[in-house]
């Protein structure tokens, strides 16, 4: 039975970091899911105010859903990129949908779920082929997308495999393939279902080295995955709310962000 669960059930990985105020917009999506028995919050050494936050947000979706919600809280700030491999290795499902806090779900991820476990290729990442952006309210994002192109990135139409040919191609050559943005936008999203044990092994060997920008997570995670042989499966059913704010990291960080983008696109021309 439980192999049958691993299979056909998905694990929802939320990492945290002095982000209580946004976690209820993203697992009240999460509540009357079927194929989603587990949710695994992995806090990355929040102030102890913050953390008392999530304890209560999560005490109350216990409350209000059959799903199986777990916090862990790490007892030092690791960082993006190891506080999402910390939080995918405590799923006990090995199909995980990592989405950050801050992101709101789309509302029929069901249906995803049901096309990954069809697709069932453990060497893809699988990605969103778009986006909706928004700052406070995500309920309009979608219906306003209809009138303002500032609300939606689209990057196919259709189902696309993106490999690691297309990444050298945008940095070498200036090929850009989607329909909005470009393809870098697709390497930095950082939102995306994955096989655990798969993704474990891949990313096992750069936790704990200073190769990478490792708080350049999401460029992080692609490259590393490409490189290995691995590909971005981009689903044009799939999609979620993305949160702008001016305290995120690329904004905080400032010139660190332009480094790390300038590090990964020396590293893809050099392939």
């Amino acid at each position: 039975m439980n192999n049958i669960n691993k299979i056909n059930y998905a694990s929802i990985a939320i990492p945290t970091y002095n982000s209580s105020k946004y976690v209820k917009d993203c697992i009240s999506r999460l509540k009357k899911l079927k194929l989603v028995n587990e949710i695994v919050i992995n806090d990355d050494c929040s102030r102890i105010e913050e953390f008392k936050i999530l304890e209560n947000e999560i005490l109350k979706f216990k409350n209000n859903s059959k799903i199986k919600i777990k916090l862990f809280r790490n007892e030092n700030n690791f960082g993006a990129f190891k506080n999402k491999y910390l939080n995918i290795e405590r799923c006990s499902n090995n199909l995980v949908y990592q989405i950050d806090s801050d992101n709101v779900p789309q509302k029929n991820l069901d249906l995803i779920i049901k096309k990954i476990n069809d697709v069932n290729n453990k060497n893809n990442l699988y990605f969103p082929s778009r986006i909706y952006q928004f700052r406070n309210n995500y309920k309009i994002a979608k219906s306003m997308s209809l009138f303002s192109k500032k609300y939606r990135v689209r990057f196919f139409n259709d189902d696309y495999l993106f490999d690691i040919v297309d990444a050298v191609n945008y940095y070498k050559k200036n090929i850009n393939i989607t329909i909005d943005k470009h393809a870098e936008w697709i390497l930095n999203l950082g939102n995306f279902f994955t096989f655990r044990d798969t993704y474990i092994r891949t990313m096992s060997t750069h936790i704990d080295t200073d190769e990478h920008p490792l708080s350049a997570d999401a460029l992080t995670i692609s490259y590393i995955w490409l490189l290995s042989g691995g590909k971005i499966n981009l689903l044009k059913d799939f999609y979620h709310f993305h949160r702008k704010r001016d305290d995120s990291v690329s904004v905080t960080e400032g010139e660190g962000t332009g480094k790390a983008y300038e590090y990964y696109k020396n590293k893809y021309i050099q392939i």
